[in-house]
């Protein structure tokens, strides 16, 4: 309500922007990704010249782009934060922007890219202090690392971001930071390992009623079983199939893991068969639940 009587004037669309960019992180943790950019983008549009609330908002509005796949819209909307945070020397502003368009790199593969700008984004998170900032990046250029195959990279920047978690006590955070230790050891090869961090990351996100957070947990989760069991990973296949939608796009942001999402769907349909893959898969969406 607060947030539609923001519509009716640019002076209240830029209130409008301050608060809905004030708890930018609920938008995606609690799976309202579709509502956040819709109310962005109808303040934005009501709203009259730049402001800081504006610079921010497109940074916001561009990475919940990302967590749906929405690339172009999300480069446009980064960019365009961009120019107006160097124009009003935003520096905790570019910081978030170098954040996500270091995330977008990564997805695009342009991993040189990808690691300057995260490392800039670090640096500056680094400076201010800016905890979710901090966290943020670590996992992105975890994750930028484990994409360019340097998996004892993406490991110890991972373990980095565990242990600021565990000094600030972010509970939520470590979740996260548990999520890419596991990807990490997944590309080393440490599937044991990836399965006790993935587990260690649900027990986090789970009960915290972060379905993203949730949704990327199993996705590690289903990758060790499709070898050895592979029933177990289509039906976890089969939960993130109605999980996903609801969330953001399927590792929401991180597209460049895709592939092995694709080669355990492969790798479980193969050793079952298409009906025992089907029948387990629909088993899993029709479950839909964590472990």
């Amino acid at each position: 309500a607060a947030l539609e009587g923001c519509t009716r004037s640019p002076a209240d669309a830029r209130a409008g922007l301050r608060l809905a960019t004030t708890f930018w992180l609920m938008w995606r943790a609690a799976g309202w990704v579709s509502e956040g950019r819709q109310w962005l983008d109808r303040l934005l549009a009501t709203a009259s010249a730049p402001a800081g609330a504006t610079t921010t908002a497109l940074w916001v509005g561009g990475w919940l782009a990302l967590v749906q796949g929405d690339h172009d819209r999300a480069v446009d909307l980064l960019h365009r934060s961009e120019a107006t945070a160097r124009q009003e020397g935003d520096r905790d502003a570019s910081a978030f922007v170098d954040l996500f368009l270091g995330q977008a790199a990564t997805r695009d593969g342009a991993l040189d890219e990808a690691r300057r700008r995260l490392e800039r984004a670090l640096a500056a998170h680094r400076h201010t202090g800016d905890p979710a900032g901090l966290a943020l990046t670590t996992f992105r250029l975890a994750v930028c690392h484990a994409t360019a195959g340097d998996a004892d990279a993406a490991l110890a920047t991972a373990q980095e971001g565990l242990r600021f978690c565990r000094e600030r006590n972010a509970q939520w955070w470590s979740g996260y930071a548990r999520w890419i230790a596991a990807v990490a050891l997944w590309c080393r090869g440490d599937h044991a390992g990836a399965a006790e961090e993935a587990t260690a990351s649900l027990a986090v996100t789970w009960p915290h009623g972060d379905e993203l957070g949730a949704a990327m947990a199993l996705e590690v989760l289903a990758w060790v079983n499709a070898r050895t069991d592979p029933a177990r990973a289509a039906e976890i296949l089969g939960a993130l199939h109605r999980r996903w939608p609801r969330t953001g796009s399927a590792l929401a942001g991180y597209g460049t893991l895709t592939d092995h999402h694709d080669r355990c769907a492969e790798d479980a349909r193969r050793r079952l068969g298409p009906r025992r893959f089907t029948a387990a898969h629909t088993r899993g969406a029709s479950h839909c639940a964590c472990p």
